[in-house]
């Protein structure tokens, strides 16, 4: 299952832009995604291994098998040599330049992998799709008061967010909303449901995620969450042999652990009905 994000960040006026940390030293991570690149290549996952944690790595078998991605350039004389790896603080963070990936269906998607490596193993934790360039910026770009770590969970959220969608990882969604808040409009249960839904295909289901919007949030009455409460927003939608569905979630974050916490969840399933980003955005800025 595919899903394609599309931000659209709060608007403001301040001109800024986070000046992204590098990784210095790449010796250690350059080998492991010529690892990975080979086992896109051929096939064969097993040689990649020992560049995984265990979770990762079947994560990326069960990538390789069921989508059947193939390495492409997506402009002629690209450079594909080396690399770029970013500090987020908590992960480093990679992509391959682009790769091919087959729903089974006859349609082809061009994407970007990223590999989520741990600071101190330098193993790959996790893997993810990539938001587009546009989205990107619309991150780094938001206003300066945003810490530096709380943007890169932002993205590694939106891009594990992708990835399970393509994994159908039932796990993740039950781990993601098992401890939030789930606003009147909807429950747990009918989620899980809309999920278990759209996993019955067994080709790969293709999500479009866009519009999405994102704002940081104070929260006075939790002072702990200053600088670490986000409120995001996304029309979602499915495509597959069951037809097409669309959902429209909203969350809020919590993003003082390595990977985000959604405290409060809004899933609804009619446009002309649902609460708009502002609504939201209100309801929650009030939230104990």
């Amino acid at each position: 299952m595919l899903c394609s994000v599309r931000l659209s960040a709060q608007q403001t006026t301040e001109k800024f832009t986070i000046e992204e940390r590098k990784v210095k030293n790449t010796t250690d991570l350059e080998p492991a995604m010529q690892a990975v690149e080979e086992a896109i290549r051929s096939g064969n996952t097993a040689e990649a291994y020992k560049w995984f944690t265990p979770e990762a790595y079947h994560d990326f078998k069960e990538f390789v098998e069921s989508g059947q991605p193939k390495l492409t350039t997506i402009e002629e004389g690209s450079d594909t040599s080396g690399h770029h790896f970013s500090d987020g603080g908590t992960y480093l963070r990679t992509a391959i330049a682009y790769i091919v990936i087959n729903n089974k269906r006859g349609a082809t998607f061009t994407e970007r992998l990223v590999c989520h490596f741990d600071v101190e193993t330098r193993k790959i934790i996790g893997l993810g799709l990539a938001v587009h360039d546009i989205d990107w910026q619309s991150i780094m770009k938001a206003q300066a008061t945003w810490p530096y770590e709380a943007r890169w969970k932002i993205l590694r959220f939106l891009e594990t967010y992708r990835m399970a969608y393509t994994l159908k990882r039932m796990n993740f969604f039950h781990k993601l909303f098992d401890n939030a808040l789930m606003m009147p409009t909807d429950t747990l249960a009918g989620v899980m449901k809309h999920l278990e839904r759209a996993f019955t295909w067994r080709g790969l289901t293709i999500a479009d995620v866009g519009s999405l919007s994102v704002k940081s949030v104070p929260m006075p009455p939790i002072p702990s969450l200053e600088n670490a409460a986000f409120a995001i927003a996304f029309q979602q939608k499915l495509h597959s042999s069951l037809g097409i569905d669309n959902s429209y979630p909203a969350m809020l974050l919590d993003v003082r652990k390595d990977f985000p916490v959604v405290y409060v969840c809004l899933w609804q399933a009619d446009n002309e009905k649902k609460m708009d980003f502002q609504e939201f955005y209100n309801t929650i800025e009030k939230f104990e």
